[in-house]
């Protein structure tokens, strides 16, 4: 009741992304003014790197070792269409230590010296590298998660694999952004290549989350909130 009773005066809100908000505005039942925010610039992302495209095809899943990853369903279905001689990166340096040793015995077990667990953390240059390698990215989270991972991620040509249910995957396609679902992994060898797909998507990242459309969208809530403060 206290909840229900708070969230009613709530003026306006914001989310990371756009889809987001019509989930808040459903499940709290409130009429509430939605303001975009964004907190990073795909130029400060890629610290001058912007001309960086996927140089292998090795595969990175998830972003954290946090079960929302739902690492053990993502290694099943690519164990089942991984081409041989690919790594397997998974991201494991912060999160839950107990679920990380899990998700490192299930993936030594599956894919063996393939297997390739980040367990250290990394500057955003060396992640930048790891992604460098990574020309295929899996993200099974049914909740959007890693947006700063997978917006670097497209920029350099990524091919990126989604549940079909995160409302990434839909933020994305309404937004000329080509992505795939898991149920696109058995097309691996016919897909775009990593050289298309960064011709294809940088024009609407840069529209999204280029420095120039993040500061208007900061003066935005600036002023919003200076009206309405």
């Amino acid at each position: 009741y206290e909840f229900r009773n708070t969230v009613k005066y709530i003026r306006s809100f914001s989310t990371v992304i756009p889809e987001e908000s019509k989930l808040v505005t459903r499940v709290l039942k409130i009429n509430s003014t939605y303001i975009p925010f964004k907190y990073a610039t795909i130029e400060d992302s890629l610290m001058g790197h912007e001309e960086g495209i996927c140089e292998n095809q090795h595969f990175l899943i998830g972003n954290s070792a946090t079960i929302t990853n739902n690492h053990f369903d993502a290694f099943q279905l690519l164990k089942k269409y991984k081409p041989k001689g690919l790594r397997v990166y998974v991201p494991l340096s912060y999160g839950d230590s107990e679920y990380a040793e899990m998700v490192k015995k299930e993936g030594e077990i599956l894919f063996k010296d393939q297997f390739a667990p980040i367990e250290d953390f990394l500057s955003k240059g060396q992640f930048n590298q790891v992604l460098n390698d990574c020309g295929n990215i899996i993200m099974n989270q049914l909740r959007q998660q890693g947006l700063g991972t997978i917006l670097v991620a497209l920029w350099k040509g990524a091919r990126l694999y989604f549940n079909h249910r995160n409302p990434l995957y839909h933020y994305f396609n309404l937004n000329d952004i080509a992505v795939f679902r898991l149920s696109d992994l058995p097309r691996l060898n016919i897909l775009p290549s990593n050289r298309t797909l960064a011709d294809i998507n940088r024009p609407s990242l840069l529209k999204l989350y280029g420095e120039k459309a993040v500061l208007e969208e900061a003066k935005q809530l600036i002023n919003f909130i200076g009206i309405n403060g």
